[in-house]
């Protein structure tokens, strides 16, 4: 009875310490199961929330890209204009297209191409009186050689006014003479008007002839 007693003490209690061990741990369980199923939406979010961002930088690296490339190529074209219009004047003849030194205007002094103006505002005088001005300021009334001078000297002047420059009929049967002594290429532009005025005033609409002995304001160059 004892023994029979004892193993059914024993068993009982083998019986007892299985029923309070916990099941074996699976990876189809539910809960496993349900906590997987809760994860992988965050998870796939995230992904697609990164690859959002990713895509987003690259179309922006390759707008920006994009971007400087027009910029140069704007940049190539304004540089291909000024080149074209630094090698041919007015009636196309070539001139010189060496790189202008660095020169720094005074004040009131307007650069162009390596070269400075300064424009008379209200102030008159005759040619000669403003060719002395001129000399005074370290300068010679403006002589035109090109079409890029002439044209950012009609961007600089009225429409009423007329303006002294470097050009004049030094004695009589003479032809167009700049103050340095070249002669005026007829090719680039030609003194309008019949008037037997030896000393050449510029317009917004060309170069004309005048009385050397009028007034009128004037334009040095340095």
């Amino acid at each position: 009875m004892q023994d029979e007693e004892g193993y059914t003490v024993l068993q009982l209690r083998a019986k007892q310490k299985a029923s309070f061990c916990p099941p074996p741990d699976s990876h189809g369980s539910p809960q496993r199961l349900g906590m997987w199923m809760g994860i992988l939406p965050k998870v796939a979010y995230t992904v697609i929330l990164i690859l959002q961002i990713v895509v987003l930088v690259l179309i922006c690296s390759v707008l920006i890209q994009m971007k400087g490339m027009k910029s140069q190529a704007a940049e190539s074209g304004n540089v291909a204009q000024s080149n074209n219009c630094l090698e041919k004047g007015l009636g196309g003849k070539s001139i010189s297209t060496a790189t202008p030194r660095v020169k720094t205007c005074p004040a009131d002094w307007k650069w162009h191409q390596g070269k400075c103006y300064w424009i008379s505002k209200t102030e008159k005088k005759t040619w000669n009186e403003s060719k002395v001005n001129c000399t005074q300021k370290h300068s010679n009334l403006a002589m035109i050689r090109d079409m890029c001078d002439l044209g950012f000297l009609w961007s600089q002047i009225s429409y009423a006014g007329y303006f002294w420059v470097g050009l004049h009929i030094p004695s009589p049967g003479s032809n167009w003479t700049w103050l340095d002594g070249s002669a005026l290429d007829w090719k680039l532009f030609k003194v309008k008007g019949s008037d037997k005025g030896t000393c050449a005033v510029l317009s917004k609409d060309g170069i004309y002839p005048e009385d050397c002995n009028n007034t009128r304001p004037w334009i040095c160059e340095q």
